[in-house]
């Protein structure tokens, strides 16, 4: 046989450790939790310049245009699990019935094996870029949270570049 049981079942196990890597890393979120100040009201504090919201604004947007694209690699990687998950299933079967002293069957297992092999190998070959954008979306919200979430703002300004103003 070309590979051994033994070889696959660690090959299995093995994958685990692999297929964790994606949730070490938690996506952040960008929300403006400073205070709306009414139009002609004072305040003592610094107020954000309507340049300034629009910054924030514009970095809000990128960061939520980039959520959007991390959950679609995030649903890619799932079902890639997914998928990973039933040709692991068919090997454990596979094995109950294998017959070593029948080449067909040999052959049969280790096609299974070899398959699933390459299916671990594509999934962890995507685990970087997913994790590099996802790193970079929460470095994106760490400057929008430093810069933007916790500051005061007129809520006219805010209307007004949300308006293109």
């Amino acid at each position: 046989m070309g590979w051994s049981r033994r070889t696959a079942v660690l090959g299995i196990l093995g994958l685990g450790a692999a297929l964790a890597a994606p949730a070490a890393l938690a996506r952040g979120r960008a929300r403006f939790r400073g205070r709306g100040l009414a139009s002609g009201s004072s305040y003592k504090g610094p107020v954000m310049t309507r340049a300034q919201l629009s910054q924030c604004v514009q970095q809000q947007r990128a960061i939520d245009d980039d959520s959007t694209e991390i959950e679609v690699l995030q649903a890619d990687l799932r079902r890639s699990e997914a998928e990973l998950n039933a040709v692991e299933s068919q090997i454990r079967r596979q094995e109950l019935t294998l017959d070593r002293y029948s080449q067909e069957s040999v052959d049969s297992y280790n096609r299974l094996v070899a398959r699933h092999r390459r299916m671990v190998q594509a999934h962890n070959a995507k685990l970087p870029q997913v994790n590099g954008k996802i790193e970079q979306s929460n470095q994106a919200v760490e400057r929008f949270n430093a810069q933007c979430a916790e500051k005061s703002y007129y809520e006219s300004d805010m209307q007004a570049v949300l308006n293109g103003r």
